[in-house]
């Protein structure tokens, strides 16, 4: 299948213990054309993930693996970075290297992970929602990445709630503006969910709004997750007229459908 999956950890995020070569594996079995290593790079001090990541060691496993594996799969170097608005100076460094791609996503609100129960309003899940969403279009305002990660992410903990559609179409505006595309990930159907993240109304608000950009992304965090459910992602977002699905190469987009 010529899939690329644009989204998925190794032993070099916190929360992944796999080595790049066993996920290497797992995708030449699946016959996909590449995969992207996106690890987690957390600079709020209250992230579990915070001070983790390894610039060298991790380019070094790049370097080997892609030797290694040369001809028979493309393997991209990413980072998935959290929150990098509030984390300028960080971002605009560590952006300045030869990457692949660059996802940005909201992990924390304030001092707590998105998906601790303590960040609930008692149990208005609209406000939560309402609050989430907000720090998204501050990221996505911001600008300089090139994937919005799990766009609906509180959902994965919480299930749904009704959406402010106000804010998201605020959100799918300045991805537009921005150039940034937006991630269809498919961890949600994994955790019994029935849709990917963002959903399909959420992606057909994003070609209203003139967007095109489209990634998969498994957001697999073991090997055999690796590129889980893209037939299904793929189906739903060919069935949205203007959306194509593409990868990233040296932070440019490439189309593949």
């Amino acid at each position: 299948m010529n899939y690329w999956d644009m989204h998925s950890h190794s032993i070099h995020s916190e929360d992944a213990e796999s080595s790049l070569e066993s996920m290497c594996l797992s995708a030449i079995e699946k016959s996909l054309s590449g995969i992207a290593f996106t690890e987690h790079v957390d600079f709020n001090p209250a992230d579990k993930g915070y001070d983790y990541f390894r610039k060298d060691d991790y380019q070094k496993a790049i370097d080997s693996t892609r030797l290694k594996y040369k001809g028979k799969l493309s393997i991209l170097k990413g980072m998935e970075f959290s929150e990098p608005h509030l984390y300028p100076g960080q971002f605009s460094h560590l952006a300045e290297g030869d990457w692949d791609v660059i996802i940005g996503s909201i992990h924390m609100m304030g001092d707590h992970f998105v998906g601790d129960s303590i960040i609930k309003t008692s149990d208005d899940l609209k406000d939560l929602y309402s609050r989430y969403f907000n720090m998204v279009l501050e990221m996505t305002r911001w600008g300089g990445f090139d994937i919005l990660g799990h766009m609906d992410f509180p959902k994965r903990y919480f299930g749904k709630e009704a959406y402010p559609y106000d804010l998201i179409d605020l959100i799918l505006a300045e991805l537009v503006r921005n150039q940034i595309a937006l991630e269809i990930n498919t961890s949600p159907l994994r955790k019994g969910l029935g849709e990917c993240s963002p959903d399909s109304e959420i992606l057909r608000r994003y070609a209203l709004a003139g967007g095109t950009m489209v990634t998969l992304g498994s957001d697999a965090h073991i090997p055999e997750d690796v590129a889980a459910d893209f037939d299904k992602a793929c189906s739903i977002c060919l069935a949205i007229d203007g959306l194509r699905i593409g990868h990233f190469e040296k932070r440019r987009f490439v189309k593949d459908r």
